[in-house]
């Protein structure tokens, strides 16, 4: 058996009044509670199911109304009632329920292209500083008052960056270098086996650039801000960071590191992945909430 709603005069509060009620008491888009509330006093539904029916019937006494449902025999669409209507209404009500979630969505992901994604960048370039200071602490110490080009001191520098190379990979660290004042090498390793003259052309240039910077000071750098500079080595991209060495106040030289993109690629990836299975979810969320208000509504012609 089929039911239609009817609303009963007298209709006591303004239509404004009314349709506010039903937006904020029901969540129903303003537009769509404006049509409904121009159809009272009368008949406001086509032939619905009982349940159907028992829901519009309980939104509309809820914003006190006189109503009530009457057992007919299903019919067609009452008159004037036409399927693109019946689309329209069908469009809005969706896009009232959509539109706030990819909104949501969109402005998520626009605070990830602008926050999140240099905040990753700046914990890399940080992660790379790290090594840098430890080991450039430790070359201090080692050369002490002697020069930076003591064979004894260079030996036992080179055995540090030995020992630490399989703990600094670890952290995607892709190569350290110690240089001279006048960015010359003096040690260190690059990847898996790569000594000083295996260091690919680009990764040698960067290496200079770095080294000279911290050590002339040049671009107002201090070292406690060394500038980045990002190389792709093999379609891998490594960001570049030194931090100079230091003796008795005067910088004798520079320790150069780069670390892999990899872990601000993953990063960015992670985030931007987490916030769209979330964005997707609340959209499925908010489409099936509404189903069955849009079946409702806008599938059965308001009459």
């Amino acid at each position: 058996m089929k039911y239609v709603v009817e609303v009963h005069a007298p209709v006591v509060e303004s239509p404004q009044n009314l349709a506010r009620k039903l937006v904020e008491g029901f969540n129903v888009r303003g537009e769509i509670a404006r049509d409904l509330i121009q159809l009272i006093p009368g008949t406001v539904t086509k032939p619905l199911s009982q349940q159907e029916a028992s829901i519009i019937s309980t939104m509309l006494s809820g914003i006190g109304l006189q109503v009530s449902t009457r057992q007919v025999k299903a019919q067609s669409l009452a008159s004037g009632a036409t399927p693109r209507s019946h689309n329209a209404l069908r469009g809005k009500i969706l896009a009232s329920s959509l539109l706030p979630v990819l909104l949501a969505l969109a402005a998520t992901l626009g605070v990830i292209v602008f926050t999140v994604r240099p905040a990753l960048k700046t914990h890399l370039l940080e992660s790379a500083r790290n090594p840098a200071i430890l080991f450039a602490s430790v070359a201090e110490r080692v050369i002490g008052s002697n020069s930076i080009n003591s064979w004894a001191a260079l030996g036992e520098l080179d055995a540090v960056l030995e020992d630490t190379r399989e703990s600094f990979q670890g952290q995607n660290i892709g190569f350290m270098v110690l240089t001279h004042m006048n960015a010359i090498p003096l040690a260190g390793w690059y990847a898996q086996d790569g000594a000083w003259p295996d260091f690919p052309n680009a990764l040698r240039t960067a290496t200079e650039v770095q080294s000279q910077r911290v050590v002339s000071g040049s671009d107002q750098l201090e070292t406690d801000n060394p500038a980045s500079h990002t190389v792709e080595i093999d379609g891998q991209r490594l960001e570049v960071t030194t931090e100079a060495v230091e003796v008795n106040g005067q910088i004798i030289g520079a320790v150069v590191v780069g670390i892999h993109h990899q872990s601000l690629t993953e990063g960015s990836r992670s985030v931007v992945t987490n916030i769209l299975l979330v964005g997707v979810v609340s959209i499925l969320l908010a489409i099936l909430l509404n189903l069955f208000l849009t079946r409702t509504i806008s599938g059965n012609r308001l009459s």
